[in-house]
Formats: C-alpha cells, sequence, structure tokens
C-alpha cells in the first residue's frame, strides 16, 4: 500500500497522523518501506510477519510484485553474500533483492 492507499481508505484519517504512523511502524519492524521510484513508497508488512521474498518493481507504473526463488537458488545467494560479507569483516543480518524494470502491461 501506499500512503495515499491508505487515507483513500479512511477520508477521516489525517495523511499527517497517517505518515507519523507509518514512521513509527516501520521503526519497530512492523512494516516495511519499498521505494519504487515515483511519488510515493510503497509499505508492505516486514519480513518476520510476512516471509521472506523478493521484489519486481516496475519503474513505469510503480507496480511491485513479490517473488519467492527456489530455496536451493535462495541459499546459494545467501552463501555468496556471505562469503563476500566475510571477506570484508561485514556482518549480514538478512538481504533484499528488487528487481527494477518493465512490467508487461507496461
Amino acid at each position: 500500500m501506499t500512503l495515499p492507499d491508505i487515507v483513500a481508505a479512511d477520508p477521516l484519517l489525517a495523511q499527517s497522523s497517517a505518515y507519523r504512523n507509518l514512521d513509527i511502524l516501520v521503526r519497530s519492524g512492523v512494516i516495511r518501506r519499498i521505494s519504487a521510484g515515483g511519488d510515493h513508497a510503497h509499505f508492505e508488512l516486514a519480513e518476520p510477519l510476512l516471509g521472506h521474498h523478493h521484489h519486481l518493481i516496475c519503474i513505469s507504473c510503480g507496480s511491485i510484485e513479490d517473488i519467492h526463488l527456489d530455496g536451493k537458488v535462495e541459499r546459494l545467494v545467501d552463501k555468496s553474500l556471505s562469503d563476500i560479507a566475510a571477506q570484508t569483516g561485514f556482518t549480514p543480518i538478512h538481504h533484499s533483492l528488487d528487481l527494477h524494470g518493465h512490467c508487461a502491461d507496461c
């Protein structure tokens, strides 16, 4: 959802209140902000609530589609990223993979 989607769902809700609450939910780890370009960020439930997944993000219309990698591919991505992190002394916590491009409708 975007901020305008949330405000449209309840016309009595002030946009400033919605934005403040979204900020609190992001900081508390309940929701995740996804920047798809365009005018508004999208918000979704955080990974612990929704499950691990990635996104296809259309840079033309701003649509976002959730995708799930095959378990074997996801493990390979995790291992590759962990190996790279170890080489630099970086301690990874999680990863996200968003593909940006054009959807079939655009």
